[in-house]
């Protein structure tokens, strides 16, 4: 009656959906009978943003260091695999 289900077995997940005006208190407790647990997704809030730049900054200057510590660790390597 309009119900779609996709079920993906390696994450233990399903999606569900219903046609508009389908209470979902009456959805979760047709899953729930057939003996699996069931929750209505939460609506994920976008981030304030003074607060997404302060760890992207602590992002970026994790991934400066690594990168500056590769290039000065792989520059000895390549010098001596070109002297014969």
């Amino acid at each position: 009656d309009g119900v779609a289900a996709a079920v993906n077995y390696a994450t233990e997940k399903a999606s569900v959906t219903v046609p508009d005006g389908y209470d979902p208190a009456q959805l979760i407790a047709e899953v729930e009978n057939a003996g699996y647990s069931a929750a209505l997704p939460t609506p994920e809030m976008p981030a304030p943003p003074g607060e997404s730049g302060e760890t992207d900054d602590a992002d970026m200057v994790s991934l400066r260091h690594r990168l500056t510590g590769s290039v000065l660790l792989s520059v000895p390597v390549i010098a001596m695999a070109m002297i014969p």
